[in-house]
């Protein structure tokens, strides 16, 4: 017997045990859950509880803990996920105990009350009695009887099924709370439930089952003075007592023959917890108030006439391998022996190199094709007669799939006994005792308080500033049922209608006017404020939730069979106008929802936008038909119990309002909860002063996406986006990151910006960067050329259209023969040609595109550059006179060729239908002016495909094709290029 180490595990200290199959689980005052694979594991696994740990118990499946300030017993996984809250008190729960399968819960309350909670249909079971807190409870494996001590020095036994209380002694010294209790006083029932242990100060009483008369008292000798028995555990076989006493000791009794053992430790501190190996009666592992843990091995070796021994002897019995092949194998004449190494090479039966048998012929077919490859069974009869042989089918093994369960969003779970039906940003509902209804608003200004009976058993509630809707589920009974309330009218101000035989009530909404019901028959029924039934739409699936603000409508339902780690949900955008007639319904689409995660929370955001939140924290928002990840509350909260109750959300301010739930998914209705909000946060993989940065351009590009780009939200954030943008590509550029900040420009929305940074990076002397910027620049401006002059076909386009449409109009109600309609038309169209002028024709050179000519310079007969125009980079020394730059000038209906027209070089390239003009002029005599009408009238009977020939710029008469002039171009261009160059490289060096 001996103790094989002691180890750290939390801080000072109450520290609970106890045993998780073969691994340990210690919780303690940090708030941590810790799970040892042996007293030497240096890498356990941890689980963040919250503040503190004050309890904990463990079943096959779940564990179940409590949390201080708390006030409940919440259940985890293995992962240290929350299952939810099983039972609640007044006070802090500072014990547990439940059985192996984990479908009761036994727990103490600092508040002197005892609950016993069946976790599948949530009952509980309050016991009352002890007149201080409570300091340790056990559970009869038999689920009749539970025993607890109490800081009022007395131990009870209680009968569950009656509710009373069986059996009362004073037995400990009393105490005002259990942190200054001298002793834990852990009692237990043995693992058939026919015994009950009690330590007591030196002692401790074994108690028979239902007498509850003591069976035998079992002295602790060597006891210090002072020293006291403060918990207890029985070994798995029930034949062992082991106790832990107040100074670090270990006493161990027999109960067989009542052996007694002392073990002393190298640690005096009060044991406050000790728990027996499920499975190892030599094991034994125990805590102290200090928070460390230590294990006790060969408990019972040194006893004689004990297990131990007993299995010792046994042991040495039996042969070993060795001996038994000796045995077996030896070459002996006698008659009477045998030897199973014959017999297995008479068989066929061969030993490979690891001692495995398999048949010789295993080995001589394993190259034959023909042969059973790959059998080590001998030819049978059976076999050779072609008996089939029956082979076991392997097991599939189905996964357990969950469906996602329906509920109201902000709501409490059903099985609350006092619990939230609504919480959001108008107000919320709540059920009180003796089944009454409150609702209170968080502005008095909105309405006052009101109080219901709710007699009608409503189980869940829609909130707005006008109308309150509650309803009720229904069963085989009562009818599914709601009560529709209008705070806003006079007299008579609520109205009732109950569902269909058969249809039940799966959630409840309201917006402005009108309230929807989803049923159990996948109708969504819409109502008016005052019941006027206008809609019944049909959903593609069983309803998850659904809410409603203004006149918008999100409704969540099961798209499909789940998987078993991941729902399968979709929904439904609904425009609710009941003045048009049939409201506008926008899905089915799929809704996202995280791996082995609930949707937890839907709503509408502040900018009428759809929002989600499942149970792993991660908040989502639709965006043109695309769900962004926001936030994720989760990372926000100091515990991994604990969590944001989310009620709505500001996406304007970037803020999610809701109530900090430590150790608990929802809030309590008492005390009534404060709500706060949280910073959005999205989860970026990036940290520090670029990760935020990072953080907060996709912020504002979210937002400005969400918003009308005329709205002065929208605007101020695309002004942060344009400074977070420069922000970025400042820190690349200072952090020699070129490619990162020649990324950045090309990502800039507008060429001002870009020659910001043009600028930015000639002041800080980065002049490898700034030609490739310049080029960027370039590329910008093309491109907005470009996209101008497709706006400008496409309105022109228009115009031509509606003109020709007046023309065929015309022509079809007055032939043009009239020589009166004529002459009409002549001098029209004369004073139009007058009043018009045309579209300059591009340049494609490199200095008359410039996208850095300076902006602010004015010139003698030029105007005054445009801001995106750019600025100018030329070197005093060269530099030229501006040219005037033209106007275009839009106007109603389709210019002709403007008589600037004539002071054009005849090596300019032309398209369109200057082109055909210039290469078909000598087909339209007469003046300019009629020389143009009649080619625009000609132009306009070309197909499509003659039209196309026109389309791409060239000097008139030469076709698009290699030859001599585009060698001269090209040259052309390579010097504009080495131009541009020398300019760049002049201004970065200081240049202007």
């Amino acid at each position: 017997m001996s103790v094989e180490g002691s180890r750290f595990a939390h801080a000072e200290g109450r520290t609970c045990l106890v045993y998780r199959g073969t691994k340990v689980c210690t919780i303690g005052m940090d708030g941590e859950m810790r799970v040892w694979a042996g007293i030497g594991d240096d890498d356990c696994e941890n689980i963040s509880l919250g503040e503190e740990a004050l309890a904990l118990a463990v079943s096959n499946e779940r564990m179940f803990v409590s949390i201080g300030e708390t006030n409940h017993v919440t259940a985890l996984n293995f992962d240290g996920e929350n299952d939810g809250i099983i039972t609640k008190f007044t006070a802090d729960v500072t014990c547990l105990d439940t059985t192996d399968s984990g479908d009761i819960v036994l727990a103490g309350s600092a508040d002197m009350t005892i609950k016993v909670t069946n976790t599948s249909t949530f009952s509980d079971k309050l016991f009352k009695g002890h007149q201080g807190p409570i300091l340790s409870v056990s559970l009869d494996p038999k689920k009749k009887y539970c025993a607890s001590s109490c800081c009022d020095g007395t131990v009870k036994v209680w009968d569950i099924s009656e509710k009373k209380e069986v059996y009362s002694v004073d037995s400990i010294p009393k105490s005002n709370d259990v942190t200054t209790s001298k002793t834990v006083c852990g009692l237990r029932f043995s693992r058939s439930g026919a015994m009950l242990a009690i330590p007591k100060k030196g002692e401790v009483s074994v108690l028979a089952r239902e007498s509850w008369q003591e069976k035998t008292v079992l002295a602790a000798d060597k006891l210090a003075d002072g020293e006291m028995l403060t918990c207890l555990d029985f070994t798995h076989n029930d034949e062992w007592i082991i106790a832990g006493t107040s100074k670090g000791n270990i006493c161990i009794w027999s109960l067989e023959d009542k052996n007694y053992q002392f073990v002393t430790t190298e640690r005096k501190y009060n044991i406050t917890a000790l728990a027996c190996h499920p499975s190892n009666v030599d094991e034994v592992s125990f805590a102290d108030s200090q928070g460390h843990w230590s294990a006790l091995t060969e408990v019972t070796t040194n006893s004689g006439g004990g297990i131990a021994s007993q299995v010792s002897n046994q042991d040495n019995e039996l042969l070993s391998q060795d001996e038994l092949d000796q045995l077996f194998n030896q070459e002996d004449e006698d008659e009477n022996s045998f030897s199973i190494s014959k017999i297995q090479q008479s068989t066929g039966f061969l030993k490979d190199e690891e001692g495995h048998l398999i048949h010789e012929k295993s080995t001589i077919l394993a190259g034959d094709p023909g042969g059973d490859l790959g059998s080590s069974r001998p030819v049978t009869p059976s076999s050779e007669q072609g008996v089939p042989v029956q082979t076991s089918k392997p097991r599939v093994v189905q996964a357990e799939v969950r469906l996602q369960p329906t509920f109201q969003p902000a709501s409490s779970p059903d099985h609350f006994s006092y619990r939230f039906l609504v919480y959001n940003s108008v107000g919320l509902v709540k059920t009180i005792e003796d089944s009454n209804i409150v609702v209170e608003f968080h502005d008095n200004d909105t309405h006052h308080s009101e109080f219901f009976n709710n007699t009608d058993n409503y189980s869940m509630a829609a909130l707005t500033d006008k109308i309150l809707i509650l309803g009720r589920e229904g069963d085989e009974e009562a009818p599914g049922k709601i009560n529709v309330i209008n705070f806003k009218a006079s007299g008579d101000k609520s109205w009732t209608v109950e569902m269909p035989e058969e249809e039940y009530v799966d959630g409840v909404a309201a917006g402005e006017g009108w309230v929807a019901v989803a049923t159990s028959k996948n109708n969504l029924r819409i109502f008016s404020a005052w019941g006027v039934q206008r809609e019944i739409i049909s959903v593609a699936g069983s309803f998850v939730s659904l809410v409603g603000t203004a006149d918008k409508l999100f409704v969540v339902f099961h798209e499909s069979t789940p998987l078993p780690k991941q729902h399968f949900l979709g929904y439904y955008i609904i425009d609710v106008d009941l003045r048009k007639g049939l409201n506008s319904v926008h899905g089915p689409k799929s809704l996202p929802v995280s791996p082995r995660a609930d949707l937890f929370w839907i709503g509408m955001s502040d900018t009428m936008l759809p929002t989600t939140a499942d149970s792993h924290g991660i908040v989502r928002i639709l965006i043109k038909n695309g769900w962004y990840v926001i936030s994720d509350t989760k990372s926000q909260m100091k515990g991994k119990a604990d969590n944001f109750f989310v009620t709505c959300i500001d996406h304007t301010d970037k803020k999610i309002r809701g109530i900090k739930c430590r150790g608990a998914k929802y809030p309590t209705t008492l005390p009534s909860p404060t709500m706060t909000s949280i910073n959005m946060e999205l989860p970026f993989c990036i940290s520090g002063e670029r990760g935020g940065h990072e953080q907060t351009l996709m912020q504002a590009t979210i937002l400005a996406s969400a918003l009308e780009e005329s709205s002065r939200e929208a605007q101020e954030s695309r002004a942060v986006e344009r400074q977070y943008f420069m922000r970025l590509f400042a820190l690349a550029l200072m952090s020699d990151h070129d490619q990162r900040a020649l990324e950045l420009c090309k990502l800039m929305p507008d060429l001002e910006l870009v020659q910001t940074a043009i600028r930015f990076a000639t002041q800080k002397k980065k002049t490898s960067i700034v030609p490739k910027l310049g080029e960027i620049a370039m590329e910008l401006q093309d491109a907005e050329l470009n996209r101008q002059q497709q706006e400008d076909q496409q309105r022109n386009g228009g115009r031509q259209a509606e003109e020709e449409e007046d023309e065929d109009m015309f022509e079809a109600t007055q032939p043009l023969f009239n020589p009166l309609i004529r002459a009409g038309m002549q001098a029209k169209q004369n004073q139009q040609l007058q009043k018009t002028t045309s579209l300059l024709s591009n340049k494609s050179t490199q200095e008359n595109r410039n996208p850095f000519a300076k902006k602010s310079e004015k010139m003698n007969g030029s105007i005054e550059c445009s801001p995106g125009s750019g600025i100018v980079f030329d070197n005093p020394a060269t530099k030229q006179p501006m040219q005037r730059k033209k106007v275009l000038i839009q106007t109603k209906k389709k210019p002709l060729i403007s008589t600037e027209n004539k002071s054009r070089s005849d090596g300019e390239e032309l398209k369109g239908f200057q082109l055909y003009l210039a290469e078909n002029k000598e087909m339209f005599p007469g003046t300019q002016e009629q020389s143009q009408e009649s080619a625009l009238q000609a132009w306009k009977s070309l197909d499509k495909s003659e039209k196309e020939e026109y389309k791409m710029p060239r000097l008139p008469g030469c076709k698009r094709k290699r030859s001599e002039d585009d060698t001269t171009n090209e040259d052309n261009e390579k010097k504009s290029k080495l131009n541009f160059k020398s300019k760049l490289s002049a201004f970065s060096f200081g240049s202007s």
